[in-house]
This record gives structure tokens, C-alpha cells and sequence, in this order.
């Protein structure tokens, strides 16, 4: 509790408009001072996420992205003597051994992440298990928008699940129903559509503020400190941005298409 509490007052305050005045490594050096080794593999299970989008990067020759745990070199190495990674991993790579086969299939890699993420009993598993959904209905709202077909779409998904059945029942309604959870998201994009920059920044700031509701029941825990690292993050996507950025996000989030 007490390096909590010192990490909880010593990150500033973050606003969705406004450059943060720390870095993510800074704070990801602030959490390897402080933290305890079972909530550091908290963290790193969370930084995995972007390990696995940097495999996607790395078939497809595009930037690397940082805040994963593994540099570049050191991400080919893990996936050339099969280590360092969890073993869904090597089984996609030995189930699709074509470049272009793994990329068509890259979701099923995305799918199998957040199923083993959100099924742990931690607090990052409270935040997977919101993005798990999020990512499926936003697959749902993609595919309604671009007339894919919706089950080839969810095809790695657990197809007995509440969600997903609800989102396939859904497909063929004239307008794609987000449902109450997510009521307000489906307000903020309404009113962006057409405008892939303001239905990024629509996006971003749903999850934004979800992260600061969430934040409110759980001061100075580790609850807390991942929900800021979650909202560090949405703002430095954003910050990325460029005029094609606001379509790739939606498409990299529901993994539809290419990131």
C-alpha cells in the first residue's frame, strides 16, 4: 500500500486534450523502482499487448512500437527459438506458416491474448476484460459499417458466449444496436461519422473517461496505477495522429483489415 500510495501522488494529472508531462517510460521506470515482482508481471502481461501488435509490425515491415517488453531484436530472437513468448503464440505460427496467411489471420493471435489476459483473476484482468469487449463490438459496428460478414469476422471467437451471440443476432439490423453499455460511445460516434479524426478522438475519449471512472473506487492501489497507464497510453496514440490515423485505430482495435 505504501508504494501505491507514493506512485498514486506522484503521477500528474492526465487530460485527454493536453500532452502529458511524463513519458511512459518514465512511469514504466517509476513502477520497476517501486512495485512488488507480482504486480510488475501485471504489467508486463499488459505490455505483451503490444509485443504481439509488433509481430503484426514486423510481418509487415511498418515502425515498432515501444512500450512493448521486447525491442525489436529481441522479439525476432523470441520468435525464432520459440521463448520469452506464451506458447499461443508458436501455435499460430506453426498453424499458419505463410507470411500472408498469418497476417489474414492476425485476429485469431489478438483473440487468444485477451482470452488468456482476461480469465486470470487480477486487477489487469478488470481492464482486459473491457477491452476484450470493446474490441468485439467494435468488430460488430466495423463489419455492420463495411457489410463484411460479421461471423467470418468473430471466426476465433468463443461463438457460445453472451456477446458474441448478441452481436450476431444483431448483424442484420438496418442500424448496429451498440447496446446500453455502450450507449454513449455510439453518441459520440454518431456524431462523428465521416470524420475519421473525431471518431478516433470519439473512441479514445470513451475509453479515456471509463479509466477515470474507474480510477475513482480504487485510490492508491494498483487498480489505480494501470487505469493511468491505460489513459498514458490512449493520449499517445492520439498524439500520433495524421489524417488516415482516425479509420486505422478503429481498424486496430476491432482488428479488421490492416492497423
Amino acid at each position: 500500500m505504501k508504494n501505491y500510495y507514493f506512485l498514486a501522488n506522484a503521477l500528474p494529472e492526465l487530460l485527454i486534450d493536453s500532452k502529458p508531462v511524463i513519458s511512459y517510460m518514465d512511469v514504466m521506470t517509476l513502477f520497476q523502482e517501486n512495485l512488488t515482482e507480482s504486480d510488475l508481471d501485471q504489467v508486463k502481461t499488459l505490455r505483451l499487448y503490444y509485443d504481439i501488435l509488433n509481430i503484426q509490425r514486423l510481418m509487415e515491415e511498418e515502425a515498432f512500437d515501444f512500450r512493448s517488453n521486447w525491442s525489436s531484436n529481441e522479439l525476432k530472437e523470441s520468435l525464432l527459438n520459440y521463448e520469452n513468448l506464451p506458447p499461443f503464440v508458436f501455435e499460430f505460427f506453426e498453424e499458419f506458416s505463410d507470411v500472408s496467411d498469418r497476417i489474414d489471420n492476425f485476429s485469431k493471435l489478438m483473440s487468444c491474448y485477451f482470452d488468456m489476459a482476461s480469465k486470470k483473476t487480477t486487477v489487469l484482468a478488470d481492464i482486459l476484460q473491457f477491452e476484450k469487449e470493446l474490441r468485439l463490438t467494435l468488430i460488430g459496428y466495423r463489419a455492420h459499417r463495411l457489410d463484411l460478414d460479421l461471423a467470418h469476422e468473430l471466426r476465433f471467437e468463443d461463438l457460445e458466449s453472451d456477446l458474441i451471440i448478441d452481436l450476431l443476432a444483431k448483424k442484420d439490423h438496418s442500424n448496429f444496436d451498440f447496446g446500453p453499455k455502450y450507449a454513449q460511445l455510439n453518441e459520440m460516434l454518431e456524431t462523428s461519422l465521416g470524420n475519421p479524426l473525431k471518431e478516433e478522438k470519439a473512441l479514445n475519449t470513451f475509453r479515456f473517461n471509463f479509466y477515470s471512472h474507474y480510477q475513482v473506487g480504487h485510490p492508491f492501489s494498483l487498480h489505480f496505477l494501470l487505469a493511468f497507464v491505460m489513459q498514458l497510453m490512449i493520449i499517445e496514440d492520439f498524439e500520433g495522429h495524421d489524417s488516415m490515423r482516425g479509420e486505422q485505430i478503429l481498424n486496430s482495435i476491432a482488428q479488421i483489415g490492416t492497423p
